[in-house]
């Protein structure tokens, strides 16, 4: 029940293809500095042919650690500081709370009113920070025909995956989403989310760059280093 309901909100999200940016009035992205940064979170699915499409744990947990690298990598662009990490007990409700908030932006298609994300507030209270910038991702690979998505014991499941990947992926689509909150106001105060394609592999990094430093070069443009 789970898989299916993170599948919905997985197959709403991808089906626009605009890019978008939205920022709340009065907020000045420029202006931020030394911003935390929460662990990003993702979703990717499996979805072989004429077989239902299910969440997987390992494709996910590699996608986590690659938008990971990419907050790090531009942690100066993106003038960040500290991170925040969902602790075990709270985990599932922040990631949900993200995810419904992410959602409720790509269907009103504005940043309305406040956001109900509780879990962050806590974790901004306790590090004793304002602002959060917390980035998401959401893909899906399609594979064959009887292909089978198994990980023998004692495989490393993240090499084991890029080697299937490579040779049995006949389909990719992927989106970021990025948006920065603020506990003092409970909103968000702004957003950005890439356009997805079905030229976007959501376990490649060299892809995942691009798409994050096209969403985030706007408003964060590379600083230049006297």
């Amino acid at each position: 029940m789970r898989q299916l309901l993170t599948w919905v909100l997985l197959a709403a999200a991808l089906a626009s293809c605009t890019s978008l940016t939205f920022v709340r009035a009065g907020f000045k992205p420029a202006a931020l500095q030394d911003v935390a940064f929460v662990t990003p979170q993702s979703v990717v699915a499996i979805s072989p042919l004429n077989q239902p499409m299910v969440v997987e744990e390992s494709a996910t947990n590699l996608s986590v650690q690659m938008l990971h690298k990419l907050m790090v990598r531009h942690r100066f662009q993106l003038r960040l500081r500290d991170e925040i990490t969902l602790p075990d007990s709270l985990f599932q409700q922040g990631r949900s709370e993200i995810y419904r908030a992410i959602d409720g932006i790509e269907r009103h298609q504005q940043l309305a009113g406040g956001a109900a994300l509780p879990v962050l507030d806590y974790l901004l209270g306790a590090h004793g920070q304002r602002y959060a910038m917390m980035v998401a991702g959401r893909g899906i690979l399609w594979l064959p025909v009887r292909t089978k998505w198994q990980v023998p014991v004692g495989y490393d499941p993240n090499l084991l995956l890029s080697q299937t990947l490579k040779q049995t992926v006949i389909g990719v689509k992927s989106s970021l989403y990025l948006f920065i909150y603020d506990s003092q106001q409970h909103a968000i105060v702004y957003y950005a989310r890439t356009p997805p394609t079905e030229q976007r592999n959501p376990l490649n990094e060299a892809s995942l760059e691009e798409q994050f430093s096209k969403m985030v070069g706007k408003d964060f443009p590379v600083p230049h280093l006297p």
